[in-house]
């Protein structure tokens, strides 16, 4: 347990990541995100969370997109050289539901058309 007072707010909601790690592969799989930038790094990072989550793998690979992330987000993701996977998949999360709700990212839905 972090002591609240000093953590940042990504490493405290990082303690609940075993509880949103339940949902978070059925998540990533039910939904197709579309973004209005080309290449978008958040599309990028939620892929590869998917893709970890399809494989079944625990571990991040060594180099992950991080262009969604912030200076403080980085320097806490990678503090030990590797990045940590559950405060980047905190990130990225907290990241798709800011895009989601600014509507500059959106779920694919049949027959949408942009």
């Amino acid at each position: 347990m972090v002591e609240s007072a000093n953590a940042s707010p990504l490493v405290l909601a990082a303690e609940q990541h075993g509880n949103i790690r339940k949902f978070a592969g059925a998540f990533l799989q039910a939904f197709t995100f579309r973004s209005r930038r080309r290449h978008d790094p958040l599309l990028a990072a939620v892929a590869t969370l998917k893709m970890l989550y399809v494989e079944g793998r625990r571990v991040l690979p060594d180099r992950v997109p991080v262009g969604h992330l912030g200076a403080n987000e980085r320097k806490l993701v990678f503090e030990d050289g590797k990045p940590d996977r559950r405060l980047y998949e905190i990130a990225t999360f907290a990241h798709l539901r800011d895009r989601l709700h600014s509507r500059d990212v959106w779920v694919e839905a049949a027959g949408h058309s942009g």
